[in-house]
């Protein structure tokens, strides 16, 4: 009876010391897992060489990243135009109103490369930087100077400028959400010991009427093109060939 007791003794040591064995096992792979996953989604994506701007997505992939809406005025109605909305994941939902020859819901998923390519894109523009006050002053200081050179011209003693006509009644609204970033340094910034501060859950929307006379009326204005170019890049994955329509 006692040896059948010590081998029972050493068949169930053995059986627990073989569980804990495979338990260690598990727990060093769901490790090394979540860490090669971790690593997979919270790389800071570079956008350009030396001192250029760093993000990272959300995690989430239901969350939304680029937004863009165009509202036209003339309509007064809620969803009088239409919108894009880009996923963390790719997915990229398109919707045109009931009155436009497309009207309906379409999706696309985007791959990863082309993701990335789309924020670089913005980012590279300075979209998270646009300060629509600053910029808005430095439109009226424009106009206030074509006003002035008109009166000039009027008189006789400068060159007619041209004349300002918008018939564009469309506001464009623009949202980008980054979970991080960091911005690109420019001019006195830049240095070895340089660097900007990381901006956490960022969430920048920039809403602008008339963008695309404006974008033809102030080509000096850097940051007017730079915001019409993002709007074209969306306008452009809006209209892309590959869209599937679900409603």
């Amino acid at each position: 009876m006692e040896e059948e007791d010590g081998d029972g003794r050493i068949g169930r040591t053995s059986a627990v010391s073989g569980q804990r064995s495979a338990l260690a096992l598990v727990v060093l792979l769901w490790v090394g897992a979540s860490a090669a996953q971790a690593q997979i989604t919270q790389a800071p994506i570079q956008v350009g060489q030396g001192g250029a701007a760093t993000y990272e997505l959300s995690a989430d992939p239901r969350a939304v990243v680029l937004r863009m809406k165009e509202e036209i005025g003339a309509l007064e109605q809620p969803d009088s135009g239409p919108s894009i909305t880009v996923y963390a994941s790719g997915r990229t939902v398109v919707q045109y109103p009931p009155y436009m020859k497309r009207a309906g819901t379409y999706e696309i998923t985007l791959a990863p490369a082309e993701m990335r390519n789309m924020v670089e894109s913005l980012l590279a523009r300075r979209i998270v930087e646009f300060d629509a006050s600053a910029v808005r002053q430095r439109k009226r200081a424009a106009i206030a100077a074509r006003r002035t050179a008109s009166a000039a011209a009027r008189a006789g003693t400068a060159t007619k400028p041209e004349l300002l006509e918008v018939f564009d009644a469309t506001t464009t609204h623009i949202e980008v959400q980054l979970a991080r970033y960091r911005p690109a340094l420019t001019g006195a910034q830049s240095g070895p010991a340089a660097a900007a501060p990381v901006q956490r859950n960022v969430t920048r929307s920039i809403s602008w009427y008339g963008l695309r006379a404006d974008a033809r009326h102030f080509p000096t204005i850097e940051e007017i093109q730079d915001l019409a170019e993002a709007s074209r890049s969306l306008r452009a994955l809006m209209e892309r060939a590959g869209l599937s329509k679900v409603e």
